[in-house]
């Protein structure tokens, strides 16, 4: 008797468990699957441009999407590794073409249910107040002004049926001016990290953040919002590496909230050394949140120093 009472027990368990899980809205819409296509570039708009980088910018893009997207927590994101692993086995190509057959034949070998193509469409960067600059090597010290601009297309494909269920279209500029050093071998920078600290680079990240913010809103739910601009601190650098911030849960912080960091710039009038604004090197994701200190791990940038200033909710 007592065994089938405990049998019985289990059962209804087991059925109230199922029912719960049936029953939370939204709990299969976070677990779309996504994989990031390499972005190409559409005829004209900056295409020959785009072509004179040293270095694959539709692949650096790419991960930048990647990153944005899994940032949002709203999507299970492929790694980028395994789908230019899958493209140059199955020999896709590289033309962006979007096709039902394609999408489906991608999908079906990644596991994804979606994928993103983007194109961008618009690529432009212009350089001016050169002249009276001194190049000392490979940098040229100086006054200038240098502006970057670019558009994109950014779709999501359904890998089953090979509809586009959501598109959208982000543009966004960059400039910097001023008395700076900048590198004049290529305005692309060497690699996906230098070029990040670029105008092209800063005005690309603009743009994708807006398009995945876009993405989010429309096709993956609401993105939880940024910690609101109510914080700012200087950034340490513990024994280690670490990075850690004087700041917690008081002061309205948690696990999970990213941080952007700056650098004082910095002018000597006699004895003085006068801060004139900030440049924005990268960003940082806290791991750990304390009270009134937490530790955090690189999202973006390099060469962070104690002193950098930290603040909470993104850009300002």
């Amino acid at each position: 008797m007592k065994k089938r009472t405990v049998g019985f027990g289990l059962m209804v368990l087991a059925l109230f468990v199922a029912l719960s899980l049936l029953s939370v809205p939204g709990a299969r819409a976070a677990e779309k699957s996504i994989a990031v296509m390499k972005f190409t570039a559409s005829a004209g708009g900056g295409r020959s441009y785009w072509r004179s980088a040293s270095w694959d910018l539709g692949t650096g893009m790419a991960e930048m999407m990647t990153t944005a997207l899994v940032e949002t927590g709203k999507f299970k994101v492929l790694e980028r590794q395994e789908i230019d692993a899958v493209i140059g086995e199955q020999d896709f190509g590289a033309s962006g073409r979007v096709d039902p057959a394609t999408a489906a034949k991608i999908g079906k070998i990644l596991g994804a249910q979606y994928l993103v193509y983007g194109t961008v469409n618009e690529f432009e960067y212009s350089k001016s107040g050169e002249k009276g600059g001194v190049r000392i090597g490979g940098l040229r010290v100086g006054a200038g002004q240098a502006r970057a601009h670019i558009g994109m297309d950014v779709r999501i494909v359904d890998a089953v049926t090979g509809e586009i269920p959501f598109s959208t279209r982000s543009t966004a500029n960059a400039s910097r001016t001023g008395f700076k050093v900048g590198y004049s071998g290529s305005d692309f920078g060497a690699n996906l990290a230098a070029f990040k600290n670029t105008p092209l680079g800063e005005a690309t990240r603009k743009a994708i953040e807006d398009a995945v913010a876009k993405l989010a809103r429309d096709f993956g739910g609401e993105a939880a919002p940024a910690p609101p601009v109510s914080w700012s601190g200087k950034l340490f650098i513990a024994e280690g590496g670490t990075l850690v911030i004087k700041a917690g849960t008081k002061d309205g912080l948690k696990a999970g909230d990213v941080l952007t960091v700056y650098r004082p710039k910095t002018v000597t009038a006699g004895v003085e050394v006068l801060t004139v604004g900030e440049e924005r090197i990268g960003r940082i994701r806290l791991t750990s949140v304390g009270e009134s200190a937490a530790s955090a791990e690189v999202l973006e940038g390099t060469g962070f120093k104690t002193g950098d200033i930290v603040k909470s909710g993104g850009d300002t």
